[in-house]
């Protein structure tokens, strides 16, 4: 990733992350019984210190060298500096890898290769969003449709799962883009051991993914979709400081 972020803009994601964290990580303990979780793309560990605190001890996380050891809220052995644009390997598999709202940061070329980190050390469960086009953001410069990454990972034989969306849509205190983009990626040597709850949320491939945006966010997004992407990057850096 060629780009660096500044103190600024990783202490806005901390910020909208802990709520959000809090109110979805007891949904993704549903799914499969959790004992480690690896987050790519992880900022300062917000999400993987929250993960801690509810009992998930065996905790990694990746992103850039950007990242200052002294950001991070999790201790600095659980963090690794990569470059998210190519494969990563850890050697190792997680019951659960998470990628939330990271992929657009990574560049359009790069984008099977950022799933084949998420995969290659995945025990069989993920947790994925993905800024869509016209979401907006700082560095967003690989805005795609869900299906898009739907069918990445469809590459690799896994299916999603609409479980976490319909449970979260009504908590406005949850960030936006984790209550529209969030979805759960299952290894098919997986999807039997799910709970029922679970395996009825799976969609159907090829049938498109519900846009869980309300009307006037999608008017939003047709907006921005069709401002230069230098003015979509300038207003979301002066969004996040003046949060």
């Amino acid at each position: 990733m060629s780009y660096s972020y500044d103190q600024s803009f990783i202490s806005y994601t901390a910020g909208s992350s802990e709520y959000s964290a809090r109110q979805i990580i007891p949904y993704l303990r549903e799914i499969a019984p959790v004992g480690s979780v690896l987050d790519v793309g992880c900022a300062a560990g917000t999400w993987l210190r929250i993960w801690r605190e509810m009992g998930v001890a065996d905790i990694q996380g990746l992103d850039g060298d950007y990242i200052s050891p002294s950001a991070l809220e999790i201790p600095q052995k659980c963090f690794t500096a990569v470059d998210l644009a190519v494969p990563v390997t850890l050697d190792r598999t997680f019951d659960i890898v998470q990628s939330l709202e990271v992929a657009e940061h990574i560049a359009p070329e790069a984008s099977a290769n950022f799933v084949q980190t998420i995969v290659q050390h995945s025990a069989g469960y993920i947790a994925f969003s993905a800024a869509v086009p016209g979401q907006g953001g700082e560095y967003h410069i690989n805005e795609r449709p869900l299906e898009f990454w739907r069918d990445l990972f469809r590459q690799h034989e896994y299916h999603a799962f609409d479980f976490v969306r319909p449970r979260i849509q009504n908590d406005h205190k949850i960030s936006f883009w984790y209550r529209f983009n969030i979805l759960i990626y299952v290894h098919e040597s997986r999807i039997s051991t799910l709970p029922e709850s679970v395996r009825q949320t799976r969609l159907p491939d090829g049938d498109a993914i519900s846009d869980f945006s309300p009307p006037l966010f999608r008017i939003r997004k047709a907006a921005v979709k069709l401002l230069p992407y230098p003015v979509q990057h300038q207003l979301a850096r002066l969004k996040a400081r003046l949060q």
